[in-house]
């Protein structure tokens, strides 16, 4: 910018690129705020945006519980891992539901909504999704097979590999024959 006398001017200059600055960040951060807002964000009213994201929290419960009752398939025999991922899923539920009310404290028998107004139903079902989203992926990930040499994998189908000798003896022969048979 020119300033008096035709000289540039440091200073509204400066102060511009602040300004283009302070824009660009704040406008990052509301694209980012509008993220979970995606899916139902552009509804017209705030009841029909709270009931897209209920629908949202609900089909990605159903997700998360049919991975629940996939995992507990493979678990079928084993009494011990069948156990410890029955009592971790329940542990889990117990704090994705304090997490939830700690984010939206209330006091028993009040209404959210009352405090926090009519977009609360929409804020807590996008929360509630992510959480159940991000708890599904760690389910999907103990049932993906790994394969050797990840000795820190969380994967139930490596674990129970390790554990099985019969299923180490088939892995091995397997990788043989698909790979040829030494000598041949």
């Amino acid at each position: 910018m020119l300033g008096l006398g035709g000289r540039v001017s440091l200073r509204g200059d400066l102060g511009f690129v602040i300004l283009l600055i302070f824009v660009h960040v704040n406008f990052g951060y509301a694209q980012a705020a509008k993220e979970p807002e995606k899916q139902c964000g552009d509804y017209g009213t705030q009841s029909a945006m709270n009931e897209c994201a209920a629908r949202e929290a609900h089909k990605a419960e159903d997700a998360l519980n049919s991975a629940y009752r996939d995992l507990l398939n493979k678990l079928t025999g084993d009494k011990t891992a069948t156990a410890r991922v029955v009592a971790a899923e329940n542990a889990w539920m117990a704090f994705r539901d304090a997490e939830l009310a700690a984010d939206w404290p209330v006091p028993d028998g009040e209404n959210p909504n009352l405090l926090y107004g009519s977009v609360h139903p929409f804020c807590y079902y996008n929360e509630r999704t992510a959480l159940t989203l991000a708890r599904l992926k760690t389910l999907s990930d103990r049932m993906r097979h790994e394969g050797e040499g990840d000795i820190c994998s969380t994967s139930i189908a490596s674990l129970r590999d390790h554990h099985d000798p019969q299923r180490r003896f088939d892995s091995a022969l397997t990788k043989q024959l698909a790979h040829g048979v030494p000598g041949e």
